[in-house]
């Protein structure tokens, strides 16, 4: 942040959401996104209630010639029947970048309303949304928990039901998902989670070591580490999109990804490598880009023990605070899910010997 955001005062008052800025007491908590490693500190955030609200604030950014980000998003269900959600979006309300309100449709702003379905970004601020229903006779939904000590055997359960051919009539209807959730207590004032991905974290250390055991030789881990077209395929979080812009595998060697989200928006992360990579093992620096100068060093190890093979990242930071945001973003949801990638990767590159 290197500016200052001037709000008029008639503005400030017909507002009706929360104009918040750095100095603000809600600024630190509201200017967080998912992945805490980015840090970013806009000079002004603006929580809209209404259209009118909307307009102010594109307002307020064009006039002073600030950049504006949009903090949203959601999901869509029945896609297997019915198509993505934006297949079936009739038109959308829109606040223009010249803080203009207009309706996009297949019968106005038809240019803009191609834009809105995938032909771009920047284009406005979408206030509401006119969809095609579709009807639906019965609906099924809920949650079904089990704690992680049974991680494997639901993880399993899941993974035979989504290829079963006893599914009720018409699966499309039917979308299934599965996700491992972890408590919000930081786990370095608890024992590691008994999953197969451990973290262990001790109180006043900056350090976080992650382990876990694959039924696959040292030599394919490895090369899943430093394979850059395999690597893409795990090491991203979640939906993301992760493409490899330098990887260069020597002593002293820069690497550089992206992490891609479905809007466009972009996390960088960068480092370098010391000593030469090899089967036994690699250490490189790790940085993003959101919060520059905040450095950790990374320790991979890869210990084949018969037909099995015990991974572990040693994380070193600066310091504990820079440790435990690290944790508090959600690390442990973050890599567990990435592991299983791994595992799932490293399944059909060989098979796994029981």
């Amino acid at each position: 942040m290197s500016r200052t955001i001037e709000v008029a005062g008639a503005v400030r008052e017909s507002f009706t959401g929360e104009l918040i800025g750095p100095a603000d007491p809600a600024y630190e908590r509201a200017r967080r996104v998912h992945n805490g490693l980015i840090d970013k500190r806009p000079a002004l955030i603006a929580r809209c209630r209404t259209v009118p609200d909307v307009v102010d604030a594109v307002n307020i950014g064009r006039e002073q010639s600030a950049e504006i980000s949009v903090r949203g998003g959601g999901e869509g269900w029945l896609m297997g029947k019915y198509g993505l959600t934006i297949d079936n979006l009739l038109a959308a309300e829109v606040v223009t970048a010249a803080g203009e309100i207009v309706t996009a449709s297949a019968g106005q702003n038809q240019d803009l309303f191609w834009a809105l379905r995938g032909g771009g970004g920047n284009f406005g601020v979408v206030t509401a949304f006119l969809y095609r229903a579709h009807p639906v006779t019965a609906v099924y939904g809920g949650v079904v928990a089990h704690p992680v000590s049974r991680a494997r055997e639901a993880f399993r359960f899941y993974r035979d039901l989504t290829r079963s051919a006893h599914l009720p009539a018409q699966p499309q209807h039917r979308p299934i998902g599965v996700r491992a959730m972890t408590r919000p207590a930081p786990c370095q004032e608890r024992d590691p989670i008994v999953t197969s991905t451990h973290f262990t974290a001790e109180p006043g250390v900056p350090q976080v070591v992650i382990t876990r055991e694959f039924a696959a030789p040292r030599e394919l881990l490895f090369r899943a580490h430093t394979d850059p077209d395999l690597l893409v395929q795990w090491l991203a979080p979640g939906q993301l999109i992760m493409t490899v812009d330098r990887f260069e595998l020597r002593d002293g060697g820069p690497w550089r990804y992206q992490h891609w989200e479905a809007d466009g928006t972009d996390y960088a992360f960068h480092g370098v490598f010391h000593g030469e990579p090899s089967p036994d093992g690699m250490v490189q620096t790790f940085e993003a880009e959101g919060r520059p100068g905040h450095v950790s060093l990374w320790t991979v190890t890869f210990s084949e023990h018969g037909d099995k093979t015990l991974l572990s990242h040693n994380a070193v930071y600066q310091s504990v605070a820079d440790r435990d945001l690290g944790l508090q973003s959600g690390m442990e949801a973050s890599v567990s899910g990435s592991m299983d990638r791994l595992e799932e990767l490293l399944a059909r590159l060989v098979p796994v010997r029981r």
